[in-house]
């Protein structure tokens, strides 16, 4: 709650670039002083970059060096819950060539909806020396009721509800390790609470053979290389963008149980023409180790129309293709289709029982300098539909 009012108080107070045309870069030059060539290669092939992903046309506007960006939000809780909410960001940039740079924010979104849903969440993201230093923090917290479905096997049955309540605290720290992605650390925990369980003897039943029904907290620390931006919010204009990581929760860290999760993002746009773009991802999530309930792969983090508490299961692997065309202006029309798929074992994945999630919607930009999108669009998945109005990218 101190972010978002400190992004409040520093949002009537940011300062406005002088205005120009930010589609006309004809005089622009990359200026790196006594940067080496590597950096002058990274700084040439973001303008580049930005100048291909822009449309076409006379369109006016101004950079701003600092800058607000406020936008409500409704999203799905679970397959009978939604809520709304409110994302708020502060943004500052510590270079002054706004199609080069990387924003530095504040950010606090904050959200409530049916059956005593609440959220808040605050991140702190920075780059500094020319941006080869980088760094991101974020603390969470969300109650919910949710939905008890047997684990680990292919379809899963409603056993019962509780309540439940999650604080989750991440710290990164990058360096730039190539001219266009990242390596460094990072440390995680996550304390679960689950609570008036009912019936009380379905979170007892041995046939479960999964850890952590009682809650508990872990604690890990991992490794990542990424070329994407945290949090979720930016959009990708490059041609091929990753994030892996390898995070390890030991009892040596403090955590309550031992395990692994190690995660890989693969994204691809496809520049079709100037106004269609056909976007690819792969996205997996593998466990090692003796995991508890609250950490296991769900199907509706990649997928929005499934809620996060029907598939659970030790590995999940998920593929989207979507098609964008540029409909007028900022407006782009996107359709696209994604299979899921889970498994208890590597062994055990199955292509013929896929989850599907297909959909359709309207987006249009939010802010040109930072690649933030919101729209509109509508889900649906297996016996699961609904629609999300929001920041970001969400299937």
């Amino acid at each position: 709650m101190f972010l978002i009012l400190l992004s409040l108080f520093a949002g009537l107070n940011f300062s406005f670039a002088q205005d120009l045309d930010p589609y006309d870069f004809s005089g622009t030059s990359v200026n790196v002083g006594n940067a080496d060539q590597d950096q002058a290669d990274y700084q040439q092939e973001e303008l580049d970059i930005y100048q291909q992903s822009q449309p076409q046309g006379g369109q006016q506007g101004s950079f701003k060096n600092t800058g607000f960006v406020f936008f409500p939000f409704y999203t799905k809780v679970d397959e009978e819950n939604s809520a709304y909410g409110l994302d708020t960001m502060y943004y500052f940039r510590r270079q002054k060539e706004p199609p080069l740079s990387k924003p530095s924010y504040l950010r606090g979104v904050i959200s409530a909806g049916s059956d005593s849903y609440a959220s808040i969440d605050a991140a702190y993201n920075s780059y500094w020396k020319s941006e080869f230093n980088h760094f991101y923090s974020s603390v969470g917290f969300e109650r919910r009721r949710a939905n008890y479905y047997q684990p680990l096997i292919e379809n899963p049955l409603l056993l019962g509800e509780f309540i439940s309540s999650q604080t989750v605290l991440e710290v990164m720290y990058r360096q730039r390790f190539s001219t266009l992605s990242y390596m460094g650390i990072k440390f995680e925990f996550q304390n679960s609470e689950l609570y008036s369980k009912n019936p009380a003897t379905s979170f007892n039943s041995r046939s479960n053979s999964v850890y952590g029904l009682d809650g508990g907290h872990v604690s890990g620390l991992g490794f990542v290389w990424s070329s994407l931006e945290p949090g979720g919010v930016f959009s990708s204009l490059r041609g091929f963008d990753f994030d892996t990581s390898n995070t390890f929760y030991l009892n040596y860290f403090g955590s309550n149980f031992n395990f692994g999760i190690h995660k890989v993002d693969i994204r691809e746009n496809v520049f079709i023409t100037g106004a269609q773009v056909l976007l690819l991802k792969f996205y997996g999530r593998f466990i090692t180790g003796d995991p508890p309930y609250s950490s296991l792969s769900t199907v509706g983090e990649m997928f929005r129309a499934y809620s996060i508490d029907k598939y659970r299961d030790r590995h999940f692997m998920g593929m989207n293709a979507e098609y964008r065309i540029l409909f007028i202006s900022d407006i782009t029309i996107r359709g696209f289709f994604g299979l899921g798929y889970h498994s208890s074992s590597f062994s055990k994945f199955k292509l013929n029982n896929d989850l599907p999630c297909y959909g359709a919607g309207l987006s249009f930009v939010l802010n040109k300098e930072l690649g933030i999108n919101a729209g509109l669009e509508y889900l649906a998945g297996k016996d699961s539909k609904g629609f999300l109005f929001g920041i970001g990218d969400n299937y």
